[in-house]
């Protein structure tokens, strides 16, 4: 073999290297992105199962009449037992009962609606609540979750032109006050506000109230606060933890500065063209190239040297007859 020979065939043999590589890249790229979400469901050898379906686990509940939905297969009952971990972290079991739902005494499979009145249940307490759910009394099929019944939830709202934040405070039935109180960045009280539910539905139902920041505290300083809910009953007691929310107080727009106005329009539209910062790495980061954009450009420019590599040597061939 020649010397343009062993030269052709290193180079193909790098190219397919280069190829390889970029192949393996795209592919580790796709697994370390990709995720799953993954639910185990308990199934016995004769098929029976359970899976609660909703309430989800880890979420808030402020309503009274709560849905129990559950899936289950080749079963007869279904049991179920909730407990409830009140604010000073005292347990009790405030239901413990069985279900039949089996076809005229033979094993079935379906969906089972369970309607929970969490206020009788939990005679007016809060806290964090969990249920356990089997079929036909079998512990190993056993699904549970765990979810948060709240007084109150607080979500923030719109700012004011003055930049006070606003806040809309649902509360649950049985909640006769929402205090709030607000709080700077080290936690020292700068203001509060008791506000007394008299809506004999809401009183029952829940509701909702809007309130702005500004109606607590109308001389606030620039910075940060916290906004804190705690829900009391009709004899003033906490009825959970309180809810807390942050907010940045930013005041009113300032009025723009002349170093601060647009520049004149010229060059570039008057607009400056902000630098890359060199971060090191690899020579194609400041391409704005995607992973999928590089591979489908190696394997262009892969197979197109790969095909003037096959022609130099059939030619270095040809040559090397004709001698």
């Amino acid at each position: 073999m020649n010397k343009k020979s062993i030269i052709g065939a290193l180079g193909i043999a790098g190219l397919t290297i280069i190829g390889g590589l970029a192949l393996t890249n795209q592919t580790y790229a796709q697994e370390a992105t990709s995720s799953e979400v993954t639910v185990q469901v308990t199934v016995l050898p004769n098929g029976q199962s359970v899976a609660i379906k909703s309430p989800t686990s880890d979420s808030k509940v402020l309503e009274n009449q709560v849905p129990l939905n559950i899936d289950f297969t080749k079963s007869k009952t279904i049991e179920y037992e909730i407990k409830l971990t009140d604010k000073d972290g005292i347990t009790t079991t405030i239901s413990n009962e069985t279900v039949d739902v089996s076809n005229a005494g033979a094993a079935n499979s379906g969906s089972k609606k369970i309607p929970l009145d969490m206020q009788q249940l939990t005679n007016g307490v809060f806290g964090k609540v969990s249920i356990k759910v089997t079929v036909d009394g079998k512990a190993e099929t056993a699904d549970t979750v765990e979810f948060n019944y709240v007084p109150v939830a607080v979500e923030k709202t719109q700012t004011n032109p003055r930049g006070y934040t606003g806040f809309r405070i649902a509360h649950a039935g049985g909640v006769a006050k929402v205090k709030v109180v607000l709080k700077d960045k080290n936690g020292h009280k700068v203001g509060d506000k008791e506000i007394e539910i008299t809506d004999p539905v809401a009183m029952t139902n829940g509701g909702t109230i809007e309130l702005n920041s500004e109606d607590i505290n109308n001389k606030l300083d620039k910075g940060d606060y916290t906004l804190e809910v705690v829900a009391l009953n009709g004899a003033g007691d906490d009825l959970e933890k309180p809810e807390v929310a942050s907010f940045k107080f930013t005041g009113k727009d300032d009025p723009a500065k002349p170093e601060d106005k647009p520049a004149t329009p010229g060059k570039n539209g008057g607009k400056k063209t902000p630098a890359v910062p060199n971060t090191g790495g690899s020579v194609f980061v400041g391409m704005n190239l995607s992973s999928s954009d590089f591979l489908a450009s190696g394997i262009a420019v892969f197979a197109f040297l790969s095909l003037l590599a096959v022609v130099f040597l059939k030619k270095g061939k040809k040559s090397g007859y004709r001698r």
